[in-house]
């Protein structure tokens, strides 16, 4: 954004400029937020071995947000799927990485060498990229020669009703540079956000993760207008376990949770544990927190503990 400060004319440009912009995602946020959606009072998470069978069982239960992996099926059995669940009562958000890519998305044999970096050590076949490349983000907001259709395109014709954005916390790879590299990020999903919404004005954009993002930027408010809410990960189980570490929340991240309620933003927690008095100590925090809590297995197959709302789990 400096590149524009060198004169008055220039700055008064760039000023007018924000200001339309935040005026724009205040009011396409405030449109997607209108009840288009039904609140959820609970959620569920799954990104790998998504079978629809299994899914039916859920969708007679309270509202719930769903986050899935949307090419986890054929594109008629999703489409069936989400039609089920919004007639149902439910929202659905598909999942959508933007600061990584892996070797089975369709955009990946034609993705150029220079916008894939290194392999992520935990999930083999995951690879950072250069989120900053213009071709890289053309992927997700334009129709290209290249692509085809935009990411937010075909996840909406799928019956997405939002995007689960996750890998946003990669403005943070490079901590000489995180101011920069946060304001390019939040401009990527301002971005998204704006392209989804010109195809479907109740388009929901949550991130997950990234909580302190905004502390980085020129213009908070314009970040928080373009996003719906956020889901946490791991906020109150902290360790160097895979599954199932000891309580040891990290308080910089339970601190943001207000926040992003005091901007209006659903905030949604997942923690990844075992042991009924384990999970019920930590619903009973949630309820304390007014988040929405999940557990679930740390592959995301299914294997879930969802939360009851009408259920008191603080001992008295």
């Amino acid at each position: 954004m400096n590149m524009y400060l060198w004169g008055n004319h220039c700055a008064r440009n760039m000023f007018t400029h924000k200001f339309k912009l935040l005026f724009f995602l205040f009011v396409i946020g405030w449109v997607g937020c209108k009840k288009t959606h039904p609140t959820p009072v609970r959620w569920y998470y799954q990104l790998q071995l998504l079978k629809e069978e299994n899914l039916r069982a859920l969708i007679s239960g309270p509202p719930t947000l769903f986050v899935l992996e949307p090419f986890e099926l054929p594109a008629e059995k999703f489409q069936a799927l989400a039609g089920e669940l919004k007639s149902a009562g439910h929202t659905l958000l598909c999942y959508m990485s933007i600061g990584e890519t892996g070797t089975y998305r369709y955009y990946y044999q034609a993705l150029g060498k220079k916008i894939i970096k290194h392999e992520n050590a935990v999930w083999k076949g995951s690879f950072r990229v250069n989120y900053a490349d213009p071709v890289w983000q053309s992927i997700f907001v334009s129709h290209t020669p290249e692509f085809g259709s935009s990411y937010v395109e075909r996840m909406i014709n799928l019956g997405c009703q939002g995007a689960y954005l996750d890998i946003v916390d990669a403005f943070w790879d490079d901590p000489k540079e995180v101011k920069k590299n946060a304001q390019i990020m939040a401009d990527f999903v301002a971005k998204i956000k704006q392209h989804a919404v010109s195809l479907l004005p109740s388009f929901l954009l949550f991130t997950q993760n990234a909580t302190t993002i905004y502390q980085f930027l020129e213009a908070p408010e314009a970040f928080f207008a373009a996003i719906d809410g956020i889901g946490i990960e791991s906020a109150f189980y902290v360790g160097k376990k895979w599954f199932d570490n000891d309580y040891a929340p990290n308080m910089e991240v339970v601190g943001e949770f207000k926040t992003y309620q005091n901007h209006g933003k659903h905030v949604f927690s997942i923690e990844y544990i075992q042991g009924n008095s384990k999970i019920d100590a930590y619903f009973c925090q949630a309820q304390k927190l007014g988040v929405i809590p999940l557990v679930a297995d740390r592959e995301l197959t299914g294997k879930t503990s969802l939360y009851n709302p009408e259920t008191s789990f603080c001992k008295k």
